[in-house]
């Protein structure tokens, strides 16, 4: 066996994140409280598992929605506001 070094190691951390789309009933507790107490009032449109176990989710409330990521336990990662091309226009 022939190790491979370093460097492919790094170029191995830098690979994409794939999302692929789960149902909300098989989202971690942790990940749903998380965005319940977070996003109050919104509900769950779309759910997505990312290849580095995080989540992303579409959360609706009204009109706006919202694209929010967690971690597998729960935390809190970033958000997208999600803009509709009809509030694009002028």
């Amino acid at each position: 066996l022939r190790s491979r070094g370093l460097g492919d190691v790094y170029k191995r951390q830098q690979q994409e994140n794939v999302y692929t789309a789960v149902e909300t009933a098989t989202l971690p507790e942790a990940v749903t409280k998380a965005a319940a107490a977070k996003y109050t009032g919104y509900t769950i449109e779309a759910a997505y598992k990312g290849s580095a176990n995080d989540y992303k989710l579409i959360l609706k409330k009204d009109e706006g929605k919202v694209t929010a990521y967690f971690s597998e336990a729960g935390e809190f990662v970033k958000e997208e506001t999600v803009t509709s091309p009809a509030a694009m226009q002028v």
